[in-house]
């Protein structure tokens, strides 16, 4: 685009369902034939750098929204995701924010909804504390006020689950060995669980047959 205030179209020219307004210096801008039409483009022989710049944006929001609809479609994502997918297909922070609002707007995306079937899900599929779980979720950009909302975080039963892992992965006689009670507590605790509920829940294992 060239200096000025103003900037004048010389030409016009349609490729694969696009317009494309040609400057005289050469440089180009794409505009869908709907905004092509609805703008009456095809009357207009100068543009203002404004008036550039704004349909420029809303013609690169309008298909980093399609790239990112589609990549929706295969599974539902949270915010986060969808702005690491559009940095990849290369649009700017500015067209990548603005996309990602209208997408909210429009309920194709919504974290607390993202976070909540994310927890569902994985409470049915593994044994999984509170603690990794909200770290999981923050790692997918779920924000601290959204993740204290997700109310499905209270269904995770933390000693039932400790519990089980340990009634599978040691006996008692194992657990009565200072050492390998030790092991077993660092296991349990890099999983997220908090330290007084393994021990409570280990105790209670080891002096059941007393």
């Amino acid at each position: 685009m060239i200096e000025g205030i103003f900037v004048k179209i010389i030409s016009f020219e349609k490729l694969d369902g696009k317009m494309n307004l040609i400057f005289e210096d050469e440089s180009k801008l794409e505009v869908t034939e709907e905004d092509y039409l609805s703008l009456c483009l095809y009357e207009r022989e100068e543009m203002s750098r404004d008036e550039y710049d704004c349909i420029n944006r809303n013609t690169q929001v309008k298909k980093a929204r399609i790239d990112a609809i589609k990549f929706i479609s295969y599974k539902i994502r949270a915010c986060k995701e969808v702005y690491q997918r559009l940095e990849k297909l290369d649009y700017g922070n500015e067209i990548i924010e603005l996309t990602i609002e209208s997408l909210i707007k429009d309920k194709y995306l919504d974290d607390l909804d993202y976070a909540r079937r994310y927890t569902r899900t994985k409470i049915k599929l593994n044994k999984i504390s509170r603690k990794q779980l909200e770290i999981e979720l923050a790692q997918k950009g779920i924000r601290d006020d959204i993740i204290s909302a997700v109310d499905e975080l209270d269904d995770i039963d933390e000693y039932g689950d400790i519990r089980k892992i340990v009634e599978k992965k040691y006996c008692i006689e194992e657990l009565r060995d200072s050492k390998k009670k030790l092991k077993a507590m660092k296991y349990l605790y890099s999983k997220g669980y908090g330290t007084e509920l393994i021990q409570k829940v280990i105790d209670e294992i080891i002096n059941q047959d007393c």
